[in-house]
């Protein structure tokens, strides 16, 4: 029996099924920026992550039509695992050259053996204090 995995139409990590499910729905709304706190499968595809990653953040602000809003992202969280790789943290921190971003180091917070670190207060104190230096203070 197909377990959906193998299909683009059910399976959870297709970029158009999270695109689809997530994301479309609630394009019709304003946004002031994105954070993006991501999954550890980027090892899989590292050397195009840079590409990926840039992509993600222009299509995001082209689908909104609001310009190069912000777009903050969080840094994969220290574990024994291959998203702790140099290469891995290299590539994120390629997406920094995209206008507009910023990242949150999550290396001294997370847990060896748990991808979902149970300090995520830290990590959101990291990304309320990059959005609240960084973004304009005028209303919407």
């Amino acid at each position: 029996m197909e377990d959906g995995r193998g299909n683009p139409l059910t399976n959870q990590h297709s970029p158009y099924v999270l695109w689809n499910a997530m994301i479309k729905p609630i394009q019709p709304y304003a946004i002031r920026g994105a954070l993006w706190y991501q999954g550890e499968s980027i090892t899989e595809g590292l050397q195009l992550y840079p590409v990926v990653m840039e992509h993600v953040i222009t299509s995001w602000t082209q689908q909104w039509g609001q310009g190069e809003f912000p777009f903050y992202f969080v840094q994969l969280a220290a574990q024994d695992a291959d998203s702790s790789r140099p290469e891995v943290r290299e590539a994120q921190a390629q997406a920094l050259k995209v206008p507009n971003t910023a990242m949150a180091v999550a290396m001294d917070i997370g847990e060896k053996k748990n991808v979902h670190s149970k300090n995520e207060q830290d990590l959101c104190d990291r990304l309320a204090r990059i959005a609240v230096r960084l973004l304009p203070s005028s209303p919407l």
